[in-house]
């Protein structure tokens, strides 16, 4: 049993065991956590196309969700928790993935303006990521995740 370790002619390396070549990706839920959890963090900054992705973008648009006197809100399903994060929170996998969806997105593209366009987009591709891959099998998204799209 040899693990060995090649290097292709793109400069790829690849690990091989018994002929047969490993590949190692983490799982869906883990990564959407580590999204958030740099997206939240102080000491991170992020850029697209000359624009911030910033985690203030969603939080002043649930402060200005949750002012009184709005009625309606365009976020129902994010709460306090969502937001301020604590140890316990940043390992939760369903706050991950409420702040990081379609409808946050969709949200932020109508009330976050121009600065909050590259977040929108961000929080998309995220949002698209995790619904590609944490399904069962190849159908299993086609045919039962969001199906009113």
């Amino acid at each position: 049993m040899v693990l060995a370790l090649y290097t292709h002619q793109q400069g790829c390396e690849s690990f091989h065991f018994e002929n047969r070549q490993l590949l190692f990706f983490s799982d869906p839920p883990h990564l959407v956590k580590t999204a958030r959890n740099c997206l939240a963090s102080s000491k991170r900054s992020l850029w697209c196309n000359g624009k911030s992705i910033s985690w203030h973008h969603i939080t002043a648009l649930y402060e200005n969700d949750r002012r009184p006197g709005v009625g309606l809100t365009l976020l129902p399903k994010l709460k306090y928790e969502h937001l301020h994060l604590t140890s316990f929170s940043k390992m939760r996998v369903d706050l991950a993935a409420q702040v990081l969806s379609e409808s946050v997105s969709k949200a932020l593209t109508l009330r976050g303006g121009d600065e909050a366009k590259e977040t929108a987009h961000f929080v998309l591709m995220i949002d698209k990521f995790f619904d590609c891959l944490n399904v069962r099998n190849f159908t299993h998204g086609i045919h039962t995740a969001k199906p009113f799209q």
